[in-house]
């Protein structure tokens, strides 16, 4: 298994986690830890990791986000410590 490199988001280092939902495979949740050192940069480092993940699995950088809960007119979700996203791989 190959290293990943890290990448810097608003100057801070984020681990973000892809988790399916069963339903329907090419749906996922991505989180981010220690989104309040930075939501901006949270939020980047998710769009960053869903992208990676379906390049990887589905060939294509395409995917369309979608609304976790309604949060002051944004498609994120902050969970204590913790930014949700949801998105689907389009393709």
């Amino acid at each position: 298994m190959a290293n990943k490199q890290r990448i810097a988001f608003d100057g801070h280092y984020f681990k973000p986690k892809i988790t399916h939902l069963k339903d329907d495979p090419r749906m996922f949740d991505v989180t981010v830890p220690g989104a309040k050192q930075s939501r901006e940069g949270a939020e980047d480092a998710g769009r960053y990791e869903a992208t990676r993940h379906c390049v990887t699995n589905y060939g294509n950088s395409k995917l369309e986000w979608l609304v976790v809960e309604e949060t002051d007119a944004r498609d994120a979700k902050l969970d204590s410590d913790v930014l949700i996203l949801r998105g689907r791989c389009e393709g």
